[in-house]
């Protein structure tokens, strides 16, 4: 890398140019975002109930996802406090931009932290737009879903942080993966194994001998504790009252063509994706034919790996298939598409690596001017993005602040009798899938933001009319709300 500050200076600087395109656009949604649905109920309880009172009412009566409750509520009372829900996004961005440079810094040494940086804050503003639902970044209820730092943290207290307090790290982190969510939990859990083989097994040591080292060490603290906490999680009361909203598979044989099924659906959604996701390996590609490393991974290695990640992608879908004998809620693949994403740029910065000595000088001169064009479209994407989509997020906000303050100014009228609205703003935009779907007549676009709108009548024990419901519990409404029908 000693010569990659004249050589590679333009694509830095596209790169960082790149980055800016996606913070202005975050930003700009992130200013526009306003409450939905859960986000009522949950700032409700917590104001009603405290945090742990939240905490509990969840755990027995809704779901067993114990530490990511923990965080919600904290969250959600900081909301009711301070008034603002843009720091959540914020917050979220920043703790995984953190994490994947700390992790990358400790990972690749050789590397210069600036661009280490650069390359981590891109990794992660590439996976907030190819998230299966985009919307789940600006959504409070579902953000942490998009936090997908502990896992880094976690391997990097494991190998690269020799100190003693780094048992206590492990610990605090292993509990909090292990309450977060039970299709999270077990995946970690499958990578712990691999690791503690390769350091066994493949290193021909014995259980006895690898004990010795404080690695296994800590890898078997962290699977003790991750394992105790998804028993916590699985035996929650309130999953009993969730399984009850979905039908399960009928046999084992039709779970497993659910799986297979669903897995399908994953390849199909990510290859929409490839455009972004085929730009970040490339530019790791890059970056390794000025690196080094010691790593030196044959043919084999790049076959097991290989499909150990179809394989995890494969196991993913099994949560949603058991509980909802479907794919499920998109935004619980997350941390699936981050793993592949670094899985792509692993191997490429390795191949580059690999390529240093055998592609002159003028050809990676060439690739490096290839990258920053490369750049150049992507963030021409963003420009587009951004001029496309700031309009409809405005509209958006515009209509369900109008509506809110209409609520509030009935009520301070006194007002008793039903309240009439009209719908809000649509947040539907566009990207390349729905561009390219609508080539053959597909117009499902998808949206900005998790929809905040009523119904026309409320259902008692159903989803019809629980955003009304939700609504008139927080704001406290002496009247319903209902939306006006439509001719």
């Amino acid at each position: 890398m000693n010569d990659l500050k004249n050589k590679n200076l333009t694509l830095l600087f596209a790169l960082t140019l790149l980055n800016i395109l996606f913070i202005i656009y975050y930003s700009t949604l992130i200013y526009y975002n306003r409450l939905a649905q859960d986000d009522y109920d949950f700032l409700f309880l917590v104001k009603e109930q405290g945090i742990f009172g939240f905490v509990k009412k969840i755990y027995t009566n809704h779901q067993g996802r114990f530490s990511s409750f923990i965080i919600q509520a904290i969250k959600y009372s900081l909301i009711n406090s301070v008034g603002n829900i843009a720091f959540v996004p914020i917050v979220n961005w920043l703790i995984d931009v953190f994490s994947l440079f700390y992790f990358l810094t400790k990972l690749l040494p050789q590397l210069k932290k600036r661009i280490v940086c650069l390359f981590a804050a891109s990794i992660i503003n590439l996976l907030l737009i190819i998230n299966f639902e985009f919307s789940s970044f600006f959504w409070i209820a579902s953000s942490e879903f998009v936090v997908v730092s502990s896992p880094l943290l976690l391997f990097t207290a494991i190998f690269f942080n020799k100190k003693k307090h780094s048992y206590i790290i492990v610990f605090l982190l292993a509990l909090l993966i292990g309450g977060w969510s039970e299709a999270f939990a077990p995946l970690i859990l499958f990578f712990l194994l691999l690791t503690f083989f390769s350091i066994t097994v493949l290193k021909k040591r014995s259980f006895g001998q690898a004990m010795k080292q404080p690695e296994a060490q800590k890898i078997l603290l962290s699977f003790i504790i991750i394992f105790i906490g998804l028993v916590f999680v699985m035996i929650a009361p309130g999953n009993a009252n969730r399984l009850e909203r979905y039908q399960q598979p009928a046999s084992l044989w039709a779970f497993w063509g659910i799986t297979a099924k669903n897995f399908a659906v994953f390849v199909y959604l990510f290859a929409f994706r490839m455009p972004y996701v085929l730009f970040a390996p490339y530019i790791a590609f890059i970056f390794g034919l000025k690196g080094k490393t010691t790593l030196k991974p044959t043919l084999n290695h790049w076959l097991y790996s290989l499909a150990i990640m179809i394989f995890v992608i494969w196991c993913s879908t099994f949560p949603a298939a058991f509980i909802m004998s479907s794919f499920g809620f998109h935004r619980i693949y997350t941390p699936i598409i981050f793993w592949l994403l670094l899985f792509c740029c692993f191997w490429a910065y390795l191949l580059g690596t690999d390529l240093t000595t055998k592609i002159n000088e003028k050809r990676q001169q060439l690739l490096s001017f290839s990258g920053v064009i490369f750049t150049l479209i992507v963030c021409g994407i963003q420009v587009w993005n951004i001029r496309h989509d700031t309009p409809i997020a405005k509209k958006y906000s515009e209509t369900d602040k109008a509506r809110i303050e209409l609520f509030m100014e009935e009520k301070k009228k006194g007002r008793t009798v039903d309240l009439y609205v009209a719908p809000l703003s649509s947040m539907k935009t566009e990207n390349f899938k729905s561009l390219t779907l609508s080539l053959i007549g597909n117009k499902k676009k998808p949206v900005l933001y998790y929809s905040n709108e009523i119904d026309s009548e409320i259902v008692q024990n159903t989803f019809i009319g629980y955003n009304n419901s939700m609504m008139m519990q927080y704001y406290e409404l002496p009247f319903a709300v209902y939306l006006k029908k439509q001719p």
